[in-house]
């Protein structure tokens, strides 16, 4: 795989996991109002998940690019359109909104944490999208797609864990500077779209 194009495989792959989403609010709703310790379970459970739905998004990657050989590099063109979407969404304000999740009570446990993965969008369209657009094209074979399955399930983890560690701090920051941290992260994702294409 080229470096350029390694390169936008990580700053979309970055951008997606740091960005608000369902387990990242979740992750800074639950340390915030329980603490890291009772909110362990939680993470370990949306960690686990979530490098299962990478590899399961790599396993279908490879699956249709070895049934349908032309198709990876025709998947670049869908790929940009969600791409350039996304950044427009976070332009828009729809990406970035907070939620207030579970603050009150119990938190939520491992088997919470673990089965949002397979029914958050966010996750499974960004995996896929980044691994049939950035790595197929390029590398379609086992090891790339499952390094770059795997890079993208830590930066995931990584991800999850800080929006934890910082609770009520990046809720606070987000509301305050919201718009200006959307647009800067929407203009590194539409970057990337033109570093997509060989």
């Amino acid at each position: 795989m080229p470096f350029v194009v390694f390169c936008s495989f990580l700053s979309y792959a970055l951008i997606a996991a740091v960005t608000p989403g369902p387990n990242n609010i979740l992750a800074l709703s639950s340390a915030a109002a329980h603490g890291l310790r009772r909110s362990a379970p939680l993470l370990a459970g949306m960690s686990a998940g979530f490098l299962a739905v990478m590899l399961l998004c790599g396993g279908a990657a490879l699956a249709l690019a070895r049934a349908l050989p032309g198709l990876a590099a025709w998947m670049i063109w869908p790929g940009a359109v969600y791409i350039l979407w996304l950044a427009w969404r976070m332009v828009a304000g729809g990406v970035g909104e907070n939620g207030d999740g579970n603050s009150e009570g119990q938190p939520l446990g491992f088997w919470s944490g673990l089965t949002l993965q397979f029914v958050n969008v966010k996750v499974l369209l960004c995996g896929f999208t980044a691994l049939t657009t950035f790595v197929l094209p390029h590398a379609p074979d086992v090891p790339h797609v499952l390094g770059c399955a795997l890079l993208f399930a830590a930066l995931g983890v990584a991800c999850n864990l800080l929006w934890a560690a910082a609770g009520g701090l990046l809720r606070e920051v987000f509301r305050r500077h919201g718009r200006a941290l959307n647009f800067l992260l929407a203009g590194l994702l539409a970057g990337s779209v033109a570093r997509m294409f060989p």
